[in-house]
């Protein structure tokens, strides 16, 4: 029965049958690969001599502050951030995305397909790509409103008053 701890053999591999503790700097002049026996869960490799790929991960990261997780990318995929995100360039996607609060852009912002806005699953506004729009509500204009072709109200299929490009305008009921 052996009863030793720890063994260096004559080429420099070492066992340690339990912690071993560095108390200041540990280097390592290639590879250092953290793992829990010969599955690859959790498992960390620390790799600056690769070309691309310099810290690998397989596994989850999570970030905690006293036990309060502040940000996670799970093995899935899936990130969170307890507080915000931002860049230097642009962020791009690809797939689905949802917010749960207020989306703010300052800017521009241009879409390649439809703009629908929803409250639960009933459409209120939306602009197609085509460049038609819909309104569940009031639609208000707070300043002047050039338009490039004739202007319709409609009350379903029925026409209740237009104005044309020609300057022809008629109106379904009474002109107050």
């Amino acid at each position: 029965v052996s009863t030793a701890k720890a063994t260096i053999n004559k080429i420099g591999q070492s066992s340690f049958a339990g912690e071993m503790q560095i108390n200041n700097t540990l280097d390592v002049d290639d590879t250092l690969t953290i793992k829990n026996d010969t599955t690859t869960d959790g498992k960390v490799t620390i790799n600056p001599a690769g070309a691309g790929e310099t810290i690998t991960v397989q596994g989850g990261i999570y970030i905690r502050n006293e036990g309060d997780l502040n940000a996670s990318i799970t093995r899935g995929g899936v990130a969170y951030f307890r507080s915000s995100v931002s860049s230097g360039g642009p962020i791009t996607g690809t797939g689905d995305g949802s917010f749960g609060g207020t989306l703010k852009v300052a800017g521009g912002t241009e879409l390649n397909s439809s703009f629908i806005i929803k409250e639960g699953t009933a459409t209120k506004a939306s602009i197609s790509s085509d460049g038609n729009a819909s309104f569940g509500g009031t639609l208000k204009v707070l300043e002047g409103t050039e338009l490039n072709n004739s202007f319709i109200i409609k009350n379903g299929s029925n026409t209740k008053a237009s104005i044309s490009s020609d300057g022809n305008a008629s109106f379904g009921g009474t002109l107050k």
